[in-house]
């Protein structure tokens, strides 16, 4: 019915093309504010981002993939990656706050000790020391 406002497939294109890349760019100079070290790839995710830890010396690597709408799919390669490199790499969509993201961490996972714990038993809570033996030995006629 009301049809001339209707844009043409190339001009949406062409929007969200530049939509896109004004996200990476943004995206970037975050990076580049923070000390990481860049780099565009040319499959897979979008970017390979290392960040060094200038204390320790150790670096830390991930690869984030900018998606300027809420709703676009990955790609296959995307997917590809994601599951060849699980933890690796983290969708970035702008719904999300881009200045509190930080990288994708392995999860921790605690190990139980070998070793059982001992339970106290309650005769030993007080640590010998209670009002019937006070000084290491049963006194009863001091009180």
């Amino acid at each position: 019915m009301f049809d001339f406002f209707k844009r043409s497939k190339r001009d949406v294109i062409a929007e969200n093309r530049e939509k896109g890349r004004a996200f990476e760019d943004e995206q970037d100079t975050y990076h580049k504010i923070m000390g990481r070290k860049i780099k565009k790839l040319p499959k897979g995710p979008d970017r390979k981002i290392t960040e060094t830890d200038w204390l320790t010396g150790r670096r830390k690597i991930w690869y984030e993939e900018y998606k300027s709408s809420s709703t676009a799919p990955l790609r296959p390669s995307q997917k590809e990656f994601m599951r060849k490199h699980p933890g690796k790499m983290k969708v970035i969509r702008p719904s999300e706050p881009f200045v509190f993201h930080e990288p994708v961490k392995k999860s921790m996972r605690r190990r139980k000790s070998k070793t059982k714990k001992r339970k106290r038993s309650s005769e030993n809570d007080d640590y010998g020391f209670n009002m019937n033996n006070v000084f290491g030995q049963n006194n009863e006629e001091w009180f």
